[in-house]
């Protein structure tokens, strides 16, 4: 196990709120700007508008009251001032066309998907809680992939032999293929199964019963991993460390991205192994002035 510590340097600027958490880009230009304030109280509009090479702080003034729409020269430099990551470039673009329609409540929501559509086109299939709740076992998952590897056999009894972990009845696999195809996740064509797309996604953030139960299913399978799959064929993986609740949305973002590069990188037509990754965020303590009751989504 590594445990990694947070070290402040010197050097560190200062931490700037998380886009993620923002609607509308006056709302996110209003918290950096107080940001950059707290961090540096000689830091002005005035200062802001000559880095950002602005005529006068009152067109700057007006952007982040909301009252001026950026001209895209603009909304290019502050994007650049704010060294964003490439997420969060498409979100901030997001934010920006949201601004021309009166701050629009759902743009959050349309802004987490181009996240997504943006590097994998129509190579995701958004799939709904009820639909997914038919699904909810990860042998479902594991089944839907396993046609993809080389020599694989349209046999329950093969596919018992060859699963790992998941211990069911043969029974059990003819009735899962057969919910697979019916809801279009894998369709026959000749002799052989394909996907309908390449992946699928379901709402991120939204509390579903239906991924609560997946989630309990697949860590099951872990803890059973530890003890039965040879260490040369897994991977196990712990770091800890101490971070600021404004850091929580910047984390998912980035375990989000590094899921989906993994992903379609090493997604294979065809390959020899199904193989399953899973990564979880979870606090363990909290600081004096924080009560430790976990408030929101479950």
């Amino acid at each position: 196990m590594k445990i990694a510590a947070s070290v402040p340097t010197p050097a560190q600027s200062p931490a700037l709120p998380s886009i993620y958490r923002f609607d509308d880009l006056s709302g996110y230009l209003k918290a950096v700007y107080k940001s950059k304030r707290t961090a540096n109280p000689r830091f002005s509009l005035g200062t802001w508008s000559r880095k950002l090479r602005i005529k006068g702080s009152g067109t700057l003034s007006n952007i982040i009251a909301g009252r001026r729409v950026p001209r895209p020269a603009i909304l290019n430099r502050i994007r650049l001032d704010l060294e964003l990551t490439e997420y969060q470039r498409i979100y901030f673009d997001a934010l920006a066309a949201a601004s021309e329609r009166n701050q629009n409540p759902v743009i959050k929501r349309v802004a987490r998907a181009l996240l997504i559509s943006e590097k994998s086109g129509d190579q995701y299939r958004e799939m709904q809680d009820a639909e997914f709740d038919l699904i909810a076992d990860p042998l479902y998952l594991v089944l839907r992939e396993a046609v993809k590897i080389k020599g694989f056999k349209d046999d329950p009894q093969w596919i018992a032999r060859k699963l790992k972990l998941i211990d069911v009845p043969e029974e059990r696999i003819r009735e899962a293929f057969q919910a697979l195809l019916q809801m279009g996740l894998l369709r026959k064509e000749g002799e052989h199964y394909v996907q309908d797309k390449l992946h699928f996604k379901t709402a991120v953030n939204d509390p579903s019963e239906p991924l609560r139960r997946y989630y309990e299913n697949s860590l099951e399978l872990n803890r059973r991993a530890i003890r039965e799959i040879p260490k040369d064929l897994r991977h196990l993986n712990s770091i800890t460390f101490a971070c600021n609740p404004e850091d929580v949305e910047d984390l998912k973002e980035m375990v989000h991205a590094f899921s989906r590069t993994l992903m379609e990188r090493f997604d294979r037509p065809q390959g020899q192994r199904v193989y399953q990754l899973h990564t979880q965020l979870i606090p363990h303590l909290f600081s004096d002035d924080e009560s430790g009751e976990v408030i929101g989504e479950t």
